[in-house]
């Protein structure tokens, strides 16, 4: 039997020579070397338990995450599908889809970012290294950061497509946590509007969507056959997503591009998502603001409309004051709208034409409104024959006197001599549906179904005496001479429509009812060039604005870039527009990054500049809603 353990080290210690005993080897001569060794196993004993620890842990993430079904992305980062009636485009991929009420939130928003982040679903994957933070808040230069990002051509889409559940993991549609109760009960609907790269629409789309908003798509009918088929490859992945009924062949500057947000209107009337707001927009806009972001301003937006109004020389008249036809240009094959020599007739309906963006967000109130109202459809027919109607329609309308439309805005009476239409929605027999902007002036009295015989004119001569309904007079109607310009006698006598205004605007700024059988819901009682608009944001070549394009302008609008984003982050705006995933990608990857981050927080701006915007719409109007505002404050 040898000696114990410590018998024999202490041998080796007492001898300088080198021993014969392997074991007496292992032992340094110096007392300080040997506390050197074994602190050195200590911290490898350290670190190969941490690493036990670290994959023990990992195994327990992947058990966890596999007995709740979560392997699948769709399966935990989106909510059931919402049924529609096009579920039969869907795949039965999309049956993948599965809730998230059991899992626990912080849990949930903690995975949902590092896998986000991990699987390349922010930004572009080749742009990672890019210092956002920096780019986002502090002047810089476009050279510095990368010019082009590797595309996803539609052969590339639309063979990812073919797998749903692929493709949704892929390109990141189920990244964002699960959307707040405030978010789930207004849900919103989106246009898309677009005929070419697919892959930048793609990364629109998956900035904006959640599972419980519905989206519209609208493609250019030029786009290719392949386009098509790709995108509606991508729609039946998307159970909230769909193609329009109705697409349109987009001509610059015609009808065809107001149809294509009108086809999609009514096809958003008729679905069972009860959404609140209608924001439509081109495939190269770029939100600045969340889904919540946007939810709690269009609450305070209260029912009105987000559409611009221009008056005055803004309106450039040149637009519909001739006829425009369009011809085929010989040299290229393409359709244009020319203007002719005849001229247009006025707009319908006594209706003065208002200058508007093409993109807005309308109230659901609105959009039935525009797919249902006579004034809404005898303005379109009009605008058959004008040169870029959809930067004139949603203003004319929004802003109209005759037949206000919910959440419109109904200007003062800028001249007291104007006398607006008394019966609009149901015209009195022999009722005036004009107004008098000249008080010599008399339009036709019964424009909407004139009286067999009646008189469409003006009387340009005081001395005229002409009979307005001679084959049949018109009940109440007025058969008498303009002798004073100044009288205005009752023009529905008989019968006075109810609410109806009989009497003149004596002060031009007294608001006065148009809407006078049902008010028209946070109606705006200013001037249309006062109401403010936040929906898109663009910087425009020959306008007069304080903020700069930092990089180019096609077709006189600024294509923004990197060094365009501190100014962008600092507006009020909901999108900006416009950007090209060609022209300086880096753009697009920060904003995106900057709204994953905000989104996954739940980072909200300050609502008091819209809470202020929406004061002005009410003004006069609704007292109960300005009083909840203040006591927010």
């Amino acid at each position: 039997m040898g000696l114990p353990l410590n018998v024999k080290k202490s041998k080796c210690m007492a001898t300088s020579k080198k021993s014969s005993n392997p074991k007496c080897n292992l032992v340094s001569k110096d007392p300080k070397t040997s506390q050197l060794a074994r602190g050195r196993i200590a911290c490898r004993l350290f670190s190969i338990l941490s690493t036990v620890t670290a994959l023990c842990s990992l195994f327990y993430l992947i058990i966890a995450y596999s007995s709740s079904s979560t392997l699948s992305v769709g399966s935990y980062l989106l909510s059931p599908p919402t049924s529609r009636q096009f579920d039969d485009q869907k795949d039965q991929d999309v049956s993948d889809f599965g809730t998230t009420s059991n899992r626990n939130t912080s849990f949930y928003l903690e995975g949902n970012f590092s896998l986000a982040y991990k699987n390349h679903w922010v930004g572009f994957p080749e742009l990672e290294h890019v210092n956002c933070p920096s780019a986002l808040s502090y002047p810089t230069l476009n050279r510095l950061y990368p010019s082009s990002v590797n595309r996803s051509y539609v052969p590339d889409i639309l063979k990812d497509a073919e797998n749903c559940s692929y493709f949704l993991e892929k390109y990141g549609f189920g990244r964002h946590p699960r959307p707040t109760k405030e978010e789930e009960e207004f849900p919103i609907a989106f246009i898309l509007l677009f005929h070419k790269d697919l892959d930048q629409v793609l990364y629109l789309l998956r900035a904006i969507y959640r599972s419980h908003n519905v989206y519209c798509l609208s493609v250019d009918t030029k786009s290719s056959v392949r386009f098509l088929t790709a995108t509606r490859a991508v729609a039946r992945c998307l159970p909230n997503v769909f193609l329009a009924s109705q697409l349109e062949d987009i001509v610059y500057g015609g009808k065809s591009r107001l149809m294509a947000d009108i086809h999609c209107f009514r096809d958003l009337l008729k679905h069972p998502v009860q959404w609140r707001y209608i924001i439509n927009t081109p495939g190269q806009q770029f939100p600045l603001r969340t889904n919540l972001e946007m939810v709690k301003i269009l609450q305070v937006f209260a029912g009105t409309n987000d559409i611009l109004g221009q008056t005055g020389s803004k309106v450039e008249t040149y637009r519909y004051r001739l006829k425009h036809q369009y011809f085929v240009n010989e040299t290229t094959g393409e359709t244009d709208l020319k203007p002719t020599t005849f001229r247009h007739y006025p707009p319908p309906n006594g209706l003065r034409v208002v200058k508007c963006s093409a993109y807005g967000a309308f109230s659901r109130q609105f959009a039935r409104f525009v797919v249902t109202s006579r004034l809404a459809k005898d303005l379109l027919k009009w605008c058959e024959h004008v040169y870029s109607p959809d930067e004139l329609y949603w203003g004319t309308l929004n802003y109209n006197r005759v037949e206000p439309a919910p959440g419109g805005y109904l200007g003062e009476c800028v001249n007291p001599m104007v006398r607006t239409s008394y019966n609009r929605l149901e015209p009195a027999p022999g009722g005036y549906l004009g107004e008098c902007v000249n008080p010599m002036v008399r339009t036709s009295y019964s424009r909407l179904e004139p009286a067999p015989g009646g008189y469409l004119g003006e009387c340009v001569n005081t001395m005229v005496r002409t009979s307005y309904n001679r084959l049949e007079p018109t009940p109440g109607g007025y058969l008498g001479e303009c002798v004073n310009p100044m009288v205005r006698t009752s023009y529905s006598r008989l019968e006075s429509a109810p609410g109806g205004y009989l009497g003149e605007c004596v002060n031009p700024m007294v608001r006065t009812s148009y809407s006078r059988l049902e008010p028209a819901p946070g109606g705006y009682l200013g001037d249309p060039n006062d109401n403010p608009w936040v929906t898109s944001y663009s910087v425009w070549q020959n306008s007069m604005g304080k903020d700069r394009c930092l990089s180019t302008f096609v077709r006189d609008i600024c294509i923004f870039s990197v060094a365009d984003l501190p100014m962008l982050t600092s507006k009020p705006y909901l999108f900006a527009n416009k950007f090209y995933i060609t022209h300086h990608p880096a753009a697009l990857h920060c904003l995106d990054q900057r709204i994953f981050n905000n989104t996954v927080s739940n980072k909200t701006m300050n609502l008091k500049v819209y809470e202020n915007i929406i004061r002005q719409r009410l003004a006069f109007r609704d007292d109960r809603l300005l009083s909840k505002l203040e006591s927010k404050h």
